[in-house]
């Protein structure tokens, strides 16, 4: 049995090929999986029990926020979806959902039975923090330029 042990163990690393240094440590991603500054700073801006009331998918709250932001949704938007899912006890991706089919943001309150305009004052107030206290921590990050490059 130990030797059969052996065996496996000593051939194992006979099959695998070795890994190229560049491959494993390599930071190349696909534009749709950069995270958007705007994710971040919103994601800071609430709290995990938050995200867990509006049943944010298990890829975490920046990678959903920047999956919609790559979709074409603005910052105040996503921040507006956020505070109606909460408000309303339902999931985010119902809202975002609603929204794709062409909803405005008003008649999605609506449909939930909220006060479109209290949302959208609270939504004002939580741009103007996340805008002040949390996006400047995320520099948007813009190619070199030809010019630049040594």
């Amino acid at each position: 049995m130990i030797a059969l042990l052996l065996a496996l163990m000593w051939a194992a690393p006979a099959q695998a090929a070795p890994a190229e240094p560049a491959a494993v440590f390599s930071d190349e991603r696909k534009s749709k999986d950069e995270p958007v500054a705007a994710a971040q700073a919103i994601t800071l801006a609430f709290g995990a029990t938050f995200f867990a009331e509006v049943k944010i998918s298990t890829a975490g709250p920046v990678t959903d926020l920047s999956r919609l932001a790559h979709e074409g949704f603005y910052k105040r938007e996503l921040i507006t979806l956020l505070l109606l899912s909460a408000k309303a006890k339902k999931p985010l991706q119902d809202s975002v959902a609603l929204r794709k089919k062409g909803k405005t943001l008003r008649a999605i309150a609506l449909s939930y039975a909220l006060d479109y305009d209290g949302i959208y004052e609270a939504a004002l107030a939580v741009e103007e923090l996340v805008d002040r206290a949390y996006l400047p921590r995320f520099p948007e990050r813009r190619p070199r330029k030809e010019k630049d490059q040594p």
